[in-house]
């Protein structure tokens, strides 16, 4: 859209419009009025002034901002360490330190709300920073009538090569148990289940020492629970166990004999 005032010549160029008052004579060129202020002689061109604030000359081009690194993700952090539990973080490093030589027991028994759970993800922090195999679970109460749902949580992260080195006859009862012949629930033979999963454990603790934390023990189902007594009564060198459950009638109660219990 051509600005307002302006007119085509009989040629099609584009006029400027004429200054009011101009008059000029018939036959004469028109030259564009000076820019007000500027001081400039009629057809000299003005300079663009620079841009304001940016300290550039008029034919300087501005560059292009620094390209910021992109900073990494953090790190996974650690779970907190629990404050004011001084005893039983000690009592978690006595259970961590002497697990090489020998099986050892830790129960932390309490009312709900105390940091059972907390201390439990510590241990296994520690744990885990030491190069120890972890196999943990939890109970609930929605699945105290589940069979053997708590043992499959605590096996789910086993190394597959131990499973697979076991005898036949123990790796097909691990196979009914965690269900994974398509025996239906239940199903799997508790002695025989018993015996692999001590054998298991023995397999793995051959490798490396082995931490089994067991939290909520309360609200195990019956069936984990029967299996994981029988084994820890028999734990041979290089296995831990470390156990948290409420104070209360009914539920798993780990063994106490070669253990010692941190009251809560």
């Amino acid at each position: 859209p051509l600005a307002r005032g302006a007119g085509l010549a009989p040629g099609g160029e584009l006029m400027e419009p004429l200054a009011r008052g101009t008059g000029p004579a018939p036959g004469s060129e028109l030259t564009a009025p000076p820019a007000r202020g500027t001081g400039l002689k009629p057809g000299s061109e003005p300079t663009a002034p620079p841009a304001r604030g940016t300290g550039l000359k008029p034919a300087s081009e501005p560059t292009a901002p620094p390209v910021r690194e992109q900073e990494a993700p953090p790190a996974a952090l650690a779970p907190p360490e629990p404050l004011g539990r001084e005893r039983e973080l000690a009592a978690i490093e006595r259970l961590l330190d002497g697990v090489g030589a020998r099986s050892a027991l830790l129960t932390l028994e309490g009312d709900a709300g105390l940091g059972k759970t907390t201390l439990v993800r510590a241990a296994i922090a520690r744990a885990r920073s030491r190069g120890l195999h972890v196999l943990a679970c939890s109970g609930a109460v929605s699945e105290t009538r589940l069979a053997f749902v708590a043992l499959a949580d605590l096996l789910a992260e086993t190394d597959p090569e131990a499973v697979a080195a076991l005898p036949a006859p123990a790796r097909a009862a691990l196979d009914a148990a965690l269900l994974r012949d398509g025996a239906p629930p239940g199903h799997a033979d508790w002695p025989a289940l018993a015996a692999a999963v001590g054998a298991l454990l023995e397999q793995l603790a051959a490798g490396r020492p082995v931490l089994l934390a067991i939290d909520d023990a309360h609200w195990l189902d019956g069936s984990s629970a029967r299996v994981l007594d029988h084994c820890v009564r028999r734990l041979g060198p290089g296995v831990a166990v470390l156990v948290a459950r409420r104070p209360q009638p009914g539920g798993w109660s780990a063994p106490a004999a070669g253990g010692a219990t941190a009251a809560r």
